[in-house]
């Protein structure tokens, strides 16, 4: 047990320095219910150290509150699932997409946007077994009921049992004391009010939170497919003619009338459903809430979109509704004076923390040419040229040569990547390559990343990957003795919504 602020937590071994100084910052702000912003370097075991004081802080309250912890993807959570040490004596609940949890024959094999059609549809006309099983459960056994180590085995269970996954992890997170989710939940403004009971009055927590704000924007930006506003017009009577009259004058160049006159406009008296009516509502919600000017109207792609510029629209709101600690935590958020201005609330706790490695175990070098002494420019306007390609090639072929063990190569984009390994292989260069370590590539289908990963566990393997992409967070991958990242992945600064976000932060003060 180690005792911080008088609160007593159990940890599995004895913490290092940075530990201490995570879990001191975590009791601080729950003890005064402020929100904290906590840096700590990847390693430095802030995911135990997160839950360890947490949960133990939760146990010394009267009415302890539930704890919501969110990271960015699936196969994070799983991860966090083994972390909650069993001795802490939790029910935890895991919320999961329909794509994870689905067992049924059919509907469990379509895409995302399908499933909730095809689940819909089944449920009202009472089609599917696991959802009539669930509701005519009258108690989930125990081992169904709170997953403790694996989600895989969580769905297995359930599905032997005959009820569905997915609204059994529903129904559970309203009584767990910890409840694992996707940032959506948290950050999307339309899954967020279907979780309203789950969320309020509740500690959040954001891991792996370097691209919250980003999250946060695009998860309260929202679209209207053009061909929805047509079929509405053709289904639709009298009553509904303002609407689409409104909307299409919109979408066709007014799109600055959007937030400043929908409040004029008579909407019909029955709310439109689907697409178009999530819209409405969404528009109708930005309104009242008076952050117009806090968002850009386009269409763009057939869609009549309002995009979200400002992520504060997103955490303020969320703050609003837990009324307890946001603490938003990740390996690399600095600078951290930039964010705490861009995201919008106060955190009265900010925490750098070191490593838990010493300077003369670590070594970082920056090589600004290649072994033939070209140099290794990866702007834009050079990482296609032949010289550059051969010249990086060659400089790795030197580097797979000396360097012992595993070895991850991160490139900008999966367009550099396609177009260096393309030249290579028209050369020598991948043969060269392949002569030191076995090579692998990041796949672009998703099923295809486990078969991958499993292959770089071997011995002396080097393995191709993106900056953002499917590996570069989320998954151990512990016997690497070295990473080499190929340029820096900059936004491509012809990008609208890039441009669009430059001219906010310009106008808001908060560029550069």
């Amino acid at each position: 047990m180690v005792l911080i602020r008088g609160v007593e937590i159990w940890f599995p071994f004895q913490p290092y320095p940075c530990q201490v100084r995570y879990m001191e910052s975590v009791i601080e702000a729950l003890n005064g219910n402020n929100n904290a912003l906590l840096e700590s370097p990847t390693g430095t075991g802030k995911t135990l150290s997160m839950l360890c004081s947490v949960l133990a802080w939760r146990e010394t309250q009267e009415n302890p509150p539930r704890v919501l912890f969110a990271s960015r993807t699936h196969s994070q959570l799983a991860q966090v699932l083994k972390e909650v040490p069993p001795r802490l004596n939790v029910t935890v609940s895991v919320l999961s997409s329909r794509e994870q949890y689905c067992v049924h024959p059919t509907v469990s094999k379509y895409t995302p946007e399908f499933q909730f059609q095809e689940c819909a549809r089944k449920i009202k006309e009472s089609n599917c077994v696991y959802h009539r099983g669930f509701k005519n459960a009258a108690r989930p056994d125990s081992k169904q009921q709170h997953p403790s180590s694996d989600i895989e085995d969580f769905v297995n269970s359930c599905q032997s049992a005959g009820v569905c996954p997915y609204y059994t992890a529903r129904k559970q997170a309203l009584t767990s004391d910890l409840v694992l989710l996707p940032y959506n939940y948290l950050t999307d403004m339309n899954l967020r009010s279907r979780y309203h009971g789950i969320i309020k009055n509740s500690i959040v927590i954001f891991d792996e939170a370097h691209n919250i704000a980003s999250f946060c924007e695009a998860g309260f930006s929202f679209l209207l497919p053009l061909t929805a506003l047509d079929n509405y017009k053709q289904q639709s009577d009298q009553d509904g003619e303002e609407l689409c009259e409104f909307l299409s004058e919109v979408a066709d160049g007014g799109e600055g009338m959007l937030f400043r006159s929908i409040g004029d406009v008579n909407l019909p008296s029955e709310a439109p459903e689907g697409q178009l009516g999530e819209f409405l509502r969404n528009v109708l919600w930005v309104v009242e809430h008076k952050v117009q000017d806090r968002y850009h109207v386009m269409v763009a792609d057939d869609n009549l979109t309002c995009v979200c510029l400002d992520p504060a629209v997103s955490l303020r709101t969320l703050s609003d509704i837990c009324g307890r600690s946001i603490l938003v935590t990740s390996g690399t958020i600095s600078p951290l004076s930039s964010l705490v201005k861009e995201l919008g609330v106060e955190f009265k706790v900010v925490l750098q923390n070191g490593h838990v490695i010493g300077r003369d175990q670590l070594a970082v070098q920056i090589l600004s040419e290649g072994s033939d002494g070209e140099v290794l420019d990866a702007s834009y306007k050079n990482r296609s040229t032949p010289a550059y390609l051969n010249s990086l090639g060659t400089t790795l072929i030197n580097y797979f040569r000396v360097t012992p063990g595993s070895l991850l190569v991160f490139f900008p984009s999966y367009t550099v990547l396609s177009t260096a390994r393309d030249h290579w292989h028209s050369g020598t260069v991948w043969q060269s390559l392949a002569k030191h370590k076995k090579l692998l590539v990041e796949p672009r289908a998703k099923d295809q990343l486990p078969e991958t990963i499993e292959q770089f566990r071997a011995a002396d393997t080097a393995l191709f990957a993106v900056c953002r992409g499917k590996l570069s967070e989320g998954i151990d991958l512990p016997d690497v003795s070295s990473v080499i990242v190929i340029g820096i992945p900059f936004s491509y600064i012809g990008d609208e919504l890039v441009k669009l976000k430059m001219e906010f932060l310009t106008k808001c003060g908060l560029s550069g």
